[in-house]
Protein backbone atom coordinates (compact mmCIF):
# COMPACT_ATOMS: atom_id res chain seq x y z
CA UNK A 1 0.00 0.00 0.00
CA UNK A 2 1.41 3.37 -1.03
CA UNK A 3 1.03 6.55 0.81
CA UNK A 4 1.50 8.74 -2.47
CA UNK A 5 2.55 8.70 -5.45
CA UNK A 6 6.45 9.95 -6.77
CA UNK A 7 4.63 13.45 -7.68
CA UNK A 8 3.00 13.48 -4.53
CA UNK A 9 6.31 13.28 -2.61
CA UNK A 10 7.84 15.85 -5.37
CA UNK A 11 5.08 18.44 -4.71
CA UNK A 12 5.51 17.63 -0.57
CA UNK A 13 8.86 18.01 -0.34
CA UNK A 14 8.90 21.12 -2.83
CA UNK A 15 5.85 22.70 0.04
CA UNK A 16 8.72 21.76 2.68
CA UNK A 17 11.45 23.38 0.82
CA UNK A 18 9.22 26.41 0.79
CA UNK A 19 8.02 26.77 4.09
CA UNK A 20 11.41 26.31 5.27
CA UNK A 21 12.75 28.80 3.24
CA UNK A 22 9.72 31.09 4.33
CA UNK A 23 10.72 30.11 7.80
CA UNK A 24 14.52 31.09 7.37
CA UNK A 25 13.21 34.51 6.25
CA UNK A 26 11.00 35.18 9.68
CA UNK A 27 13.26 34.53 11.59
CA UNK A 28 15.15 36.91 10.47
CA UNK A 29 12.49 39.56 10.43
CA UNK A 30 9.90 40.82 13.00
CA UNK A 31 7.17 38.93 13.06
CA UNK A 32 3.53 40.87 13.17
CA UNK A 33 2.39 42.05 16.33
CA UNK A 34 0.29 38.97 17.38
CA UNK A 35 -0.35 36.18 19.81
CA UNK A 36 0.98 33.51 17.35
CA UNK A 37 3.45 35.69 16.28
CA UNK A 38 5.33 36.04 19.55
CA UNK A 39 5.00 32.76 20.51
CA UNK A 40 6.71 31.68 17.23
CA UNK A 41 9.49 34.38 17.87
CA UNK A 42 10.23 32.76 21.39
CA UNK A 43 9.74 29.41 19.56
CA UNK A 44 13.24 30.30 17.95
CA UNK A 45 14.46 32.41 20.26
CA UNK A 46 18.03 30.80 22.52
CA UNK A 47 15.88 30.23 25.86
CA UNK A 48 12.13 29.92 25.25
CA UNK A 49 10.18 29.80 28.47
CA UNK A 50 7.07 28.10 27.04
CA UNK A 51 5.06 25.80 28.96
CA UNK A 52 4.17 22.97 29.51
CA UNK A 53 7.29 21.67 27.49
CA UNK A 54 9.50 24.20 28.22
CA UNK A 55 12.68 22.44 27.22
CA UNK A 56 12.13 21.89 24.37
CA UNK A 57 10.61 24.28 21.73
CA UNK A 58 10.32 21.49 18.95
CA UNK A 59 7.56 19.84 21.23
CA UNK A 60 5.98 23.24 22.07
CA UNK A 61 5.85 23.86 18.03
CA UNK A 62 4.04 20.75 17.61
CA UNK A 63 1.72 20.73 20.43
CA UNK A 64 0.49 24.87 19.07
CA UNK A 65 0.40 23.59 15.39
CA UNK A 66 3.36 25.73 14.24
CA UNK A 67 4.68 23.79 10.96
CA UNK A 68 7.03 26.19 10.24
CA UNK A 69 9.03 26.07 13.53
CA UNK A 70 8.57 22.33 13.70
CA UNK A 71 10.61 22.56 9.84
CA UNK A 72 13.13 24.50 11.18
CA UNK A 73 13.86 22.75 14.23
CA UNK A 74 13.47 18.86 13.24
CA UNK A 75 16.66 19.16 11.41
CA UNK A 76 20.07 17.00 11.69
CA UNK A 77 20.19 15.16 15.05
CA UNK A 78 17.35 16.14 16.20
CA UNK A 79 14.75 14.02 13.67
CA UNK A 80 16.82 11.11 15.72
CA UNK A 81 16.79 12.72 19.17
CA UNK A 82 13.57 14.20 19.51
CA UNK A 83 11.59 13.23 16.44
CA UNK A 84 10.23 10.36 17.89
CA UNK A 85 8.43 12.70 20.40
CA UNK A 86 7.59 15.15 18.21
CA UNK A 87 5.42 12.37 16.50
CA UNK A 88 4.40 10.60 19.08
CA UNK A 89 2.93 14.34 20.46
CA UNK A 90 1.10 14.56 16.94
CA UNK A 91 -0.59 11.63 17.71
CA UNK A 92 -1.50 11.91 20.79
CA UNK A 93 -3.27 15.09 19.45
CA UNK A 94 -4.64 13.83 16.58
CA UNK A 95 -2.98 16.35 14.27
CA UNK A 96 -2.78 14.53 11.20
CA UNK A 97 -0.86 17.55 8.93
CA UNK A 98 1.85 17.27 11.30
CA UNK A 99 1.87 13.61 12.07
CA UNK A 100 2.28 13.75 8.20
CA UNK A 101 4.79 16.19 7.91
CA UNK A 102 6.81 15.06 10.94
CA UNK A 103 6.86 11.79 8.99
CA UNK A 104 7.63 13.28 5.62
CA UNK A 105 10.78 15.06 7.07
CA UNK A 106 12.01 11.83 8.02
CA UNK A 107 11.34 10.48 11.59
CA UNK A 108 10.89 6.71 11.45
CA UNK A 109 7.63 5.21 13.10
CA UNK A 110 9.81 2.46 13.89
CA UNK A 111 11.57 4.52 16.71
CA UNK A 112 10.34 4.75 19.77
CA UNK A 113 9.47 7.33 21.71
CA UNK A 114 10.20 8.27 25.97
CA UNK A 115 8.63 5.39 28.17
CA UNK A 116 9.28 3.08 25.41
CA UNK A 117 6.28 3.81 23.28
CA UNK A 118 5.54 3.55 19.71
CA UNK A 119 3.33 5.31 17.74
CA UNK A 120 1.34 2.99 15.86
CA UNK A 121 0.19 1.26 19.00
CA UNK A 122 -0.55 5.08 20.64
CA UNK A 123 -2.78 5.15 17.79
CA UNK A 124 -4.30 2.13 17.90
CA UNK A 125 -5.03 2.98 21.65
CA UNK A 126 -6.79 6.33 20.70
CA UNK A 127 -8.81 4.05 17.81
CA UNK A 128 -7.35 6.61 15.19
CA UNK A 129 -7.33 4.18 12.09
CA UNK A 130 -6.36 7.25 9.76
CA UNK A 131 -3.14 7.85 12.04
CA UNK A 132 -2.72 3.58 11.78
CA UNK A 133 -2.91 3.72 8.40
CA UNK A 134 -0.45 6.45 7.82
CA UNK A 135 1.97 5.38 10.11
CA UNK A 136 1.85 1.81 8.37
CA UNK A 137 1.88 3.82 4.73
CA UNK A 138 5.89 4.77 5.78
CA UNK A 139 6.45 1.45 7.25
CA UNK A 140 5.34 0.99 10.57
CA UNK A 141 6.28 -2.51 11.80
CA UNK A 142 3.01 -3.79 13.52
CA UNK A 143 5.06 -6.05 16.06
CA UNK A 144 7.52 -3.70 17.76
CA UNK A 145 5.45 -2.95 21.13
CA UNK A 146 6.01 -2.33 24.31
CA UNK A 147 7.49 -4.20 27.10
CA UNK A 148 4.63 -4.20 29.61
CA UNK A 149 1.82 -3.64 27.01
CA UNK A 150 1.07 -5.74 23.77
CA UNK A 151 -0.55 -3.53 21.09
CA UNK A 152 -3.69 -5.43 20.78
CA UNK A 153 -4.15 -4.91 24.92
CA UNK A 154 -3.56 -1.24 23.87
CA UNK A 155 -6.06 -1.03 21.41
CA UNK A 156 -8.99 -3.03 23.35
CA UNK A 157 -7.78 -1.07 26.26
CA UNK A 158 -10.36 1.81 24.64
CA UNK A 159 -12.52 -1.18 23.03
CA UNK A 160 -11.21 -0.44 19.62
CA UNK A 161 -11.81 -3.55 18.23
CA UNK A 162 -11.27 -1.76 14.80
CA UNK A 163 -8.09 -0.88 15.76
CA UNK A 164 -7.07 -4.19 17.12
CA UNK A 165 -8.47 -5.87 13.56
CA UNK A 166 -6.11 -3.37 11.72
CA UNK A 167 -2.97 -4.49 14.16
CA UNK A 168 -3.63 -8.01 13.31
CA UNK A 169 -4.65 -7.66 9.24
CA UNK A 170 -1.08 -6.09 9.14
CA UNK A 171 0.64 -8.79 10.40
CA UNK A 172 0.40 -8.11 14.32
CA UNK A 173 1.87 -11.59 16.31
CA UNK A 174 -0.05 -11.46 20.10
CA UNK A 175 2.35 -13.52 22.20
CA UNK A 176 1.02 -15.86 24.41
CA UNK A 177 0.81 -13.71 27.37
CA UNK A 178 -1.24 -11.34 25.25
CA UNK A 179 -3.54 -13.79 24.21
CA UNK A 180 -4.48 -15.21 27.38
CA UNK A 181 -4.93 -11.42 28.89
CA UNK A 182 -6.48 -10.66 25.52
CA UNK A 183 -8.78 -13.90 26.24
CA UNK A 184 -9.63 -12.94 29.77
CA UNK A 185 -10.83 -9.25 29.04
CA UNK A 186 -13.41 -10.80 26.42
CA UNK A 187 -14.93 -12.73 28.71
CA UNK A 188 -14.97 -10.33 31.19
CA UNK A 189 -16.82 -7.69 29.15
CA UNK A 190 -19.27 -10.11 28.23
CA UNK A 191 -17.15 -10.35 23.92
CA UNK A 192 -15.55 -13.65 24.32
CA UNK A 193 -16.69 -15.00 21.09
CA UNK A 194 -15.55 -11.22 19.31
CA UNK A 195 -11.99 -11.40 21.10
CA UNK A 196 -12.01 -15.03 20.48
CA UNK A 197 -12.29 -14.40 16.30
CA UNK A 198 -10.17 -11.14 16.36
CA UNK A 199 -7.14 -13.18 17.93
CA UNK A 200 -7.94 -16.00 15.03
CA UNK A 201 -7.43 -12.55 11.97
CA UNK A 202 -4.43 -13.53 9.74
CA UNK A 203 -2.00 -10.69 8.02
CA UNK A 204 -4.03 -9.77 5.07
CA UNK A 205 -2.80 -6.72 3.10
CA UNK A 206 -5.93 -6.35 0.96
CA UNK A 207 -7.90 -6.30 4.10
CA UNK A 208 -5.87 -3.68 5.62
CA UNK A 209 -6.33 -1.42 2.64
CA UNK A 210 -9.59 -2.07 2.43
CA UNK A 211 -9.38 -0.91 6.00
CA UNK A 212 -7.32 2.12 5.24
CA UNK A 213 -9.55 3.70 2.23
CA UNK A 214 -12.65 3.08 4.59
CA UNK A 215 -11.43 5.45 6.96
CA UNK A 216 -10.99 8.10 4.43
CA UNK A 217 -14.26 8.03 2.72
CA UNK A 218 -15.62 8.12 6.30
CA UNK A 219 -13.50 11.20 6.98
CA UNK A 220 -14.12 12.56 3.77
CA UNK A 221 -18.15 12.28 4.45
CA UNK A 222 -17.75 14.00 7.88
CA UNK A 223 -19.87 17.51 7.88
CA UNK A 224 -18.10 20.59 7.99
CA UNK A 225 -17.60 21.95 11.94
Amino acid sequence: MKHCSLAGISLWFSLLVMSSAAGAQSSQQPYSNSEDAILRSELLSSSPTLLPYSTSPLLNAVSLGFQDVVIQQLKGAKVREEGPDALMLSIQQQQEAMTRLILAIGVSPNQYAEGHWYPLAEAAKQGDIRAMCLLLDYGANPNLRNERVGNISMALAGQHIDAAILLMSAGYVPDDTEVSAVTKIGAKRGLSAVYEELLRVKHDDARMQSQCEASWRTWKLRPAM
